[in-house]
């Protein structure tokens, strides 16, 4: 949410967010979504293919999309993706793609309500914070499953050193008996 802000201030955007593709229902999920006040926030679920096949085929290619107008440009121009950019009040995107084994998974993204040119540097500058933030979420996830992994691990020492003992016990008892 903090990045997002600060997105949103350097950008001079209207919204500011990230996106999770639920793969099975081909649905993002919006649930962190920054903007100046006037506009209103993208959160919930969104099919996928409310954004156009075009675009979200750029996405799923690990391609940066960037759209000056979405009601001019020939890669909005499906019904449907200009239906959603009415609903959202949405001109211009700039839309960074995270793709995690080959299959895209999450998406951040600027949206300016007036149409908008979107400089080289801008979408370097907005790709590396991508970058970034794409390091952060997969280290976070890493240590998770890595936590989770010796939370396990030691359970399963327990439960050896437990039968372990017991055999021991086990077997003292047998030879005393012998």
């Amino acid at each position: 949410r903090a990045v997002s802000a600060l997105m949103g201030r350097h950008f001079a955007v209207n919204r500011v967010g990230y996106g999770h593709l639920d793969p099975d229902a081909d649905m993002f999920d919006y649930t962190v979504c920054w903007t100046d006040g006037k506009t209103v926030p993208l959160l919930g679920r969104f099919p996928a293919e409310a954004f156009g096949t075009k675009i979200v085929a750029k996405l799923n290619a690990g391609e940066t999309v960037v759209v000056e107008d979405l009601l001019r440009d020939t890669l909005s121009d499906e019904s449907l993706t200009r239906e959603t950019a009415a609903k959202v009040d949405t001109r211009a995107i700039l839309v960074v793609p995270f793709l995690r084994a080959g299959r895209l998974r999450t998406i951040v993204y600027l949206n300016s309500t007036p149409p908008r040119r979107w400089s080289a540097e801008e979408i370097g500058f907005m790709e590396e914070v991508a970058e970034r933030t794409r390091q952060v979420i997969e280290k976070s996830e890493a240590e998770a499953a890595l936590q989770a992994l010796n939370a396990t691990l030691e359970a399963r020492v327990e439960e050896r050193t437990a039968a372990l003992r017991a055999a021991e016990g086990a077997l003292r008892e047998s030879q005393k008996m012998e």
